[in-house]
This record gives C-alpha cells, sequence and structure tokens, in this order.
C-alpha cells in the first residue's frame, strides 16, 4: 500500500492490498477500496462508496458525490462499484438517492473523460463511455453498450446490449440492444 503524504485518508476507511493513493487526494469515511485500487492526483471517493478490485481513477475523478437533486432525503444512497474499471480525468459518478438504492457500475468499464454518472444508474460490464457523455438519473446502460462523446441520456432511459449512441446524441427514448442512434 502506498499513501502520499498530502493525501486525506480517513481513518474508517478500508484499504486493500496494493492500494495507491496519489498526492492531494481525498478518501472519506466509511470508503472501501479493494486490492490494487490506484487513485491518481486529486482523485476524490465520497463517503457511501465501495470499490472492487483494480479500479483506476484519475486526476480529478470525483466518485459517490451527493445526487444532483432538489430534494435530498435524510438518508441517501450509496455507490458500488465492481472491478477493473477506469475513470478518466474529471468524471463525476453519484450515489443512489434513496437510503438501500445505490448508484451501481460493473466491471471492466471504460469511463472517459468529463463523463456524467448520475444518480441511481445502473452501469453492467465492458461498457465504453466516451469523453462528455452525459447521463442523467435513472438511466441504466447494459453490458458492451457504447455511448459516444458528448451524448446525453434522458433521466428513467436505457441503453440495450451491444447499443451505439453516437456522438453529440440526445437519448430521449430507450436505445433497444444492438441498435445504433
Amino acid at each position: 500500500m502506498s499513501i502520499h503524504p498530502t493525501a486525506i485518508v480517513d481513518s474508517t476507511a478500508t484499504l486493500g492490498s496494493g492500494v495507491e493513493i496519489g498526492p492531494f487526494c481525498i478518501v472519506e469515511k466509511n470508503v472501501v477500496l479493494g486490492d490494487d485500487c490506484h487513485l491518481a492526483s486529486r482523485a476524490i471517493v465520497k463517503e457511501g462508496t465501495v470499490l472492487g478490485a483494480g479500479n483506476i481513477l484519475h486526476e480529478d475523478a470525483i466518485l459517490g458525490g451527493l445526487p444532483q437533486h432538489s430534494h435530498l432525503p435524510e438518508k441517501i444512497g450509496n455507490l458500488t462499484v465492481g472491478c477493473g474499471n477506469t475513470f478518466r480525468e474529471n468524471t463525476t459518478v453519484h450515489r443512489g438517492l434513496d437510503d438501500g438504492k445505490p448508484t451501481q457500475i460493473g466491471d471492466q468499464n471504460l469511463i472517459m473523460v468529463g463523463v456524467h454518472i448520475g444518480h441511481d444508474c445502473l452501469i453492467g460490464n465492458h461498457t465504453v463511455l466516451i469523453n462528455n457523455v452525459m447521463l442523467a438519473g435513472h438511466v441504466t446502460v447494459d453490458d458492451r453498450a457504447y455511448v459516444a462523446g458528448g451524448a446525453a441520456v434522458q433521466q428513467f432511459r436505457r441503453v440495450g446490449r451491444l447499443a451505439a449512441v453516437g456522438g453529440y446524441s440526445r437519448a430521449v427514448k430507450d436505445v433497444p440492444p444492438f441498435v445504433m442512434l
């Protein structure tokens, strides 16, 4: 385990073996970082976040932020992230809105620069979210889906398995599996 001296890691955080935490990172209370997670400079993992093994957070990635909602409940949900995901620079992922209902991200996803994943989203496995994708709350992205740069997916929508959403598109309806939008 390697923690840079300028990092702030709460004493209640659980850190797996091989974890590397870079300069100016913040790991809040009750966070779990699985084995071999790597946090680059200024990455932030907020309360209520659980990361599986082998996740990589690049500079300024923020995981587990409060939901952007006008009426936050007293207790909010969590963020659960599987294994082997990459979160590139300036990505934001918000926790679930309601206690017991987490935002969930599966395994082996590539989440590129500036992507926003809103509260209560469900992201499958092996997805690719290209630069500046915006997923509103309650969006589901199924396994191996591809959402290209600058695309926006409206709340309560689903992007089906192996679907592809083109750059700068807007998904205001569900995108069925195997379909290109």
